[in-house]
């Protein structure tokens, strides 16, 4: 058999392997093909609302931990915003959740919010973090 068939034949055998886990995946690709796309905003940022409101006291992004549980409260993921608010992706198999905070308590604080994660799709999410300012 000549080398390059060999090789070809080698390379299509090792492809499923890398893809099923053999290697580690690449940054940002959720294993399930599927996951979330988290973003944390907090709000209120000033004590007195105003009308019409000042810009200066729109929600800004925040660090921010969370958990995504299942229907039972079993947790499928964790992840955290950084800085920015964001994070890429929290890698989620398809399904309906529930994301809460990391740590009861606060505040900040975060009432429960349900998401449904579709199969082979990043689904985008902002969570309205509460600062406690009133």
């Amino acid at each position: 058999m000549p080398r390059a068939l060999v090789l070809a034949v080698l390379a299509a055998l090792a492809l499923p392997v890398v893809a099923c886990g053999g290697a580690e995946e690449p940054e940002g690709v959720p294993p399930f093909g599927s996951g979330l796309d988290v973003k944390a905003l907090a709000g209120p940022v000033c004590p007195v609302e105003t009308i019409p409101p000042d810009p200066a006291c729109a929600p800004r992004p925040i660090a921010f931990a969370f958990v995504v549980v299942d229907a039972a409260g079993a947790e499928v993921a964790r992840g955290e915003t950084g800085a920015s608010g964001e994070t890429r992706l929290v890698a989620t198999p398809p399904g309906t959740f529930t994301i809460r905070a990391a740590s009861e308590g606060g505040p900040p604080t975060l009432k429960p919010v349900e998401v449904t994660v579709l199969e082979g799709a990043v689904t985008p999410i902002t969570l309205d973090v509460d600062t406690g300012i009133r």
